[in-house]
């Protein structure tokens, strides 16, 4: 159905509601059951396709920052901390970007402010590829991110208005899917662009491949750590071939020096194929979603995704072997991902409609700021402590998926 015929379905029940007093009590169609005369047709799935790229961006300016840590790591002269800052970076902008374009997107249209938040997003993450210097560069990501902060919130916010409650569980899953294929995109991309040997450089100037990939990028706490952790892999098995270990053993010989130099295996293929792998992982089970969620329900998916992430990581700590670590990396990003397609209908289905994209955006504000906390205090505590950060993690979202019982059902429910 195009978006022609929904305006004369819409009329219609409208001229029916006012022509026919007894049947209707002399009241209009409300908007849901208007929508549901509709139907949902050809203007649904471009809006799908349209809003879920720009959900992908979002996942775009987080994977990004993480996949050019091990290259940017020696070009930039990071220290562990500096890395940890710079992955902060992206969701301190997040953050403040979802409040703004949130709040603007309510006061002076959603459309208008996803259009300019992405634009935003896209001018300073082309400037940052050209940043020499530590600071600078750390500055553009933050307002790139910024910029894209606002594409979450906004972009259910727009969605949810124009998706009849029969479909609204399928279809808001359906743009939580772009964000995984995001995901896939910008892996693929750091795969194959950044171990070439590209750009330009001289003694003062230098473009080498990592910054043409966040060019090229511009068209949660321990997600953004996987591309670190497989980097780290890496460095320890160039050190001890055939060693079986776990991945705290690994960060604890990193800090004791017994490690090769991270600038040596800094472009490895395998770190980006690893990367890759666990970017592509979620399709699969995530299928699921976009059939049962109207089914099963959002709560369902919550608790199971939470519970099941947390059992995930709390395995990455127990397990020795390379293929195990990547295999509950992949397991970790398809379960989580569960949770967040159910997150996003809970959040477009709670809350008016004057006051939806600011009230996403403040939910959003603290996912992002327990992720600045992630990103941070896990960098630091990897090299103090390995259990802690991942025991931690896991205490927390397995308790967070028993809390999730808690939350009400708007499965079916109507748009307030």
């Amino acid at each position: 159905m195009t978006s022609g015929d929904a305006e004369e379905h819409i009329a219609l029940l409208e001229k029916q509601s006012d022509d026919d007093p007894p049947a209707s009590s002399g009241r209009r169609a409300d908007y849901d059951t208007a929508l549901s005369a509709c139907g949902f047709g050809r203007f649904q799935y471009w809006l799908i396709f349209t809003v879920g790229w720009a959900n992908a961006s979002d996942a775009v300016e987080l994977l990004c920052v993480s996949s050019l840590l091990p290259a940017a790591e020696c070009d930039l002269n990071m220290s562990p901390q500096q890395k940890g800052y710079l992955s902060s970076s992206a969701f301190v902008g997040l953050m403040i970007g979802g409040y703004i374009w949130g709040g603007l997107g309510d006061a002076v249209g959603r459309r208008t402010m996803l259009v300019t938040a992405l634009l935003f997003n896209a001018f300073f993450g082309l400037l940052s590829s050209v940043m020499q210097t530590y600071l600078p560069f750390l500055l553009c990501r933050f307002l790139s991110g910024v910029g894209v902060g606002g594409a979450v919130p906004l972009v259910f916010s727009y969605f949810a208005e124009f998706s009849p409650k029969e479909y609204r569980g399928r279809m808001i899953s359906w743009v939580s899917y772009f964000w995984i294929i995001g995901n896939i995109v910008v892996a693929g991309l750091a795969w194959i662009v950044i171990p070439l040997d590209i750009g330009y450089s001289s003694s003062k100037f230098q473009f080498t491949s990592w910054r043409v990939f966040v060019v090229l990028s511009c068209y949660y706490g321990l997600w953004v750590w996987f591309p670190e952790l497989f980097n780290r892999l890496e460095q320890y098995n160039t050190a001890h071939p055939g060693a079986s270990t776990s991945v705290c053993d690994i960060i604890d010989a990193t800090v004791s020096g017994n490690a090769t130099d991270p600038c040596a295996t800094a472009t490895d293929l395998s770190t980006y194929r690893d990367e890759f792998i666990v970017a592509a992982a979620p399709l699969l089970l995530n299928v699921w979603t976009l059939v049962h969620m109207d089914k099963l329900g959002r709560k369902f998916f919550v608790v199971i995704g939470m519970m099941l992430s947390g059992v995930s990581v709390f395995l990455i700590y127990i397990v020795k072997e390379t293929w195990q670590n990547l295999v509950l990396s992949c397991l970790f990003g398809s379960v989580s991902n569960l949770s967040f397609s159910a997150i996003n209908c809970f959040s477009a289905e709670l809350f008016p409609t004057k006051l939806r994209s600011t009230a996403i955006a403040v939910t959003i504000a603290a996912a992002r700021i327990g992720a600045i906390l992630g990103t941070t205090v896990f960098g630091q505590l990897l090299y103090i402590n390995c259990a802690v950060p991942l025991l931690l993690v896991a205490a927390l979202l397995v308790g967070g998926g028993l809390l999730s019982c808690l939350l009400p059902n708007t499965t079916g429910t109507s748009l307030q």
